[in-house]
């Protein structure tokens, strides 16, 4: 048996009584119907899964320079930004669509046709467009930002370059939901790498810079030195960065923007070994900042910290366990529909591989799973984005061997054993594993175990067992809120 309808007709039927196979940790958890007759509670099922390789800019070979990847939700469809390896060495970007687990994309445009790196980006949410930041070495490696909108169909086209007239190192991007402005944090090569930030507000498609906001004078660590998200819980956004001033040291700062102007709280050092590599995140559940940074002094392992934003400031849990013996090179995401942190990095333990680790956050700590290789022969240039509509995320890189092609994988932050056809209904407590124990079946209303629900509401099993209102990737609707603890279990054979 695999369905409810080879149990009971239509409409019959509320508490039953099942074996559990697994055990069930306590009433109002969906459970699913195993092969055996027997129930099993909702969850995930192992590791990240990796699909096939593909090549989002055709043959085009690029350089070792980062590539810069964000989430249209607008249009559903990713927008990858990226360096064409030619003389000059342009900036391209492409659009990729995920159903499934296939991404397939558009055709590729030049969106600066000067010698560019270390592209970053972010979207506009208010004005349903792509920002770009990047460093242009034709114009004394200055700081531009270009704004990208994408048609229905994937098709791009380039807004007007504007040149912030500071010379830079490297840059990163994020949006402001608050104040509905991006903001762009980079390192003033022209001021002695200082760290700044500037606000960038978006007129149609046309970007305008504000007044720079320095949040360390003394420098901030060289290539891939700062990172940058924004926490929608508080409002702020956090930039980490390694201190030059102070040996290195892992450092994160609060930013506040009002208009156009930037204040900033103080500094918090969340490691105190030289950190040149870090990339931020943000778990909209949990409502904390994950950072995950390079160890210089530890063999330039790979770690992970919690910070939480409390008004201007930020705090820190332990920094967790080491995710790989020594690294480089990130892609981070936030996986909305799950409740997980992503992670991309290149494993230089043994060869230059791509693996991809999943975090949980609990409380101020994150643990991760065993990582999973994605590529064998990677360079550089990762950028990872979660697409909503598909519920998994693109990790986007340089290959090491051959032609130096930009290349992809779509990763599944982890299988699920639900599905709509074998979810059969809600515990009415626990139950002990091989034990049995009441189920409100589909066509009943589960009234255990359940709080601050929505009556009226549709209500969704996620994959990983907990219950909400959202839609999208594995989620299997249920039924509707009755009360504030009751949900109709819709019938379904």
């Amino acid at each position: 048996m695999t369905n409810l309808s080879d149990l009971f007709p239509a409409g019959a039927g509320k508490q039953v009584s099942f074996v559990a196979d697994g055990a069930i940790s306590a009433a109002g958890k969906p459970v699913v119907l195993t092969a055996a007759g027997k129930v099993a509670p909702v969850g995930m099922t192992g590791p990240p899964e990796v699909s096939g390789q593909t090549t989002p800019s055709g043959t085009e070979p690029v350089s070792g320079s980062n590539s810069g990847m964000t989430y249209d939700s607008y249009r559903n469809r990713l927008l990858i930004a990226f360096t064409e390896q030619a003389w000059p060495d342009s900036g391209r970007c492409v659009s990729g669509a995920i159903s499934g687990t296939t991404a397939t994309y558009g055709t590729a445009i030049n969106f600066s046709s000067n010698n560019v790196e270390r592209e970053s980006a972010c979207f506009d949410s208010d004005n349903n467009v792509s920002l770009l930041s990047f460093r242009d070495q034709v114009t004394s490696d200055n700081l531009k930002v270009v704004c990208i909108t994408m048609d229905v169909s994937g098709g791009l086209t380039a807004g007007t370059i504007v040149d912030s007239g500071d010379s830079t190192a490297a840059s990163a991007l994020t949006y402001d939901t608050t104040n509905n402005v991006a903001v762009v944090a980079y390192q003033a090569s022209s001021s002695s790498h200082q760290g700044t930030c500037r606000v960038v507000s978006i007129s149609g498609t046309t970007p305008s810079l504000g007044a720079a906001a320095n949040f360390n004078t003394g420098g901030v660590a060289y290539f891939d030195g700062q990172s940058i998200a924004f926490d929608s819980n508080a409002g702020k956004f956090v930039v980490t960065y390694g201190d030059a001033t102070n040996s290195v040291y892992g450092t994160a700062v609060v930013g506040t923007v009002s208009g156009t102007t930037i204040t900033y709280g103080t500094p918090v050092v969340f490691k105190s070994d030289a950190v040149y590599t870090s990339c931020i995140t943000f778990d909209s559940n949990a409502n904390k900042m994950v950072i995950a940074f390079i160890d210089q002094n530890d063999g330039e392992s790979v770690n992970s910290i919690v910070g939480t934003v409390s008004g201007t400031a930020i705090s820190f849990g332990s920094v967790s366990a080491e995710i790989a013996a020594k690294g480089e090179a990130f892609g981070i995401a936030f996986d909305s529909a799950l409740n997980k942190v992503v992670l991309s990095y290149v494993e230089r333990t043994t060869s230059d591989k791509g693996e991809v680790a999943v975090g949980t956050v609990s409380g101020t700590s994150i643990t991760w799973t065993t990582p999973v290789e994605f590529y064998s022969a990677l360079y550089s240039g990762e950028s990872m984005a979660y697409n909503v509509s598909s519920a998994n995320c693109l990790v986007a890189y340089r290959e090491s061997t051959g032609s130096f092609y930009l290349k992809a994988n779509v990763i599944t932050t982890a299988g699920t054993n639900l599905t709509a056809a074998n979810f059969i209904g809600i515990s009415d407590a626990a139950i002990l594993d091989t034990a049995s124990g009441n189920v409100t079946i589909k066509g009943g209303i589960a009234a255990t175990g359940l709080t601050s629900l929505t009556p009226g509401s549709d209500y969704y099993a996620q994959g990983d067992g907990t219950i909400s209102t959202v839609s999208t990737g594995s989620a299997v609707k249920i039924g509707k809120a009755m009360s504030a603890t009751s949900i109709n279990l819709e019938y379904q054979s």
